[in-house]
């Protein structure tokens, strides 16, 4: 049985989303060390990171998939509000 194999490309493309969430998370992690008024956990920084990492992959599948600027604007749009939809509802807790 032949194993799948990656092709290079998307292998770049998930270090360069990678590479994305742990600039992005180095925010926090900086602003821990300056201020006493954030708290992150090392939970917050996983959920963070799963979440950021999942939002690059859909706004990146959106990108590829997209036939027309419109359409790749829309479903990218469509990925951040998502993200944005989650984000503030883990900020705030559930509503059940």
């Amino acid at each position: 049985m032949k194993m799948a194999t990656f092709k290079p490309m998307v292998i770049k493309r998930f270090k360069l989303i990678s590479l994305g969430v742990a600039l992005l998370l180095t925010i926090p992690l900086v602003a821990m060390l300056f201020s006493t008024e954030v708290h992150w956990t090392v939970g917050d920084f996983i959920v963070m990171a799963v979440l950021l990492f999942i939002t690059g992959i859909g706004a990146d599948l959106a990108y590829r998939t997209g036939k027309t600027p419109i359409t790749k604007g829309i479903l990218i749009a469509g990925a951040i509000f998502l993200f944005m939809l989650v984000w503030s509802t883990l900020a705030v807790g559930f509503p059940f």
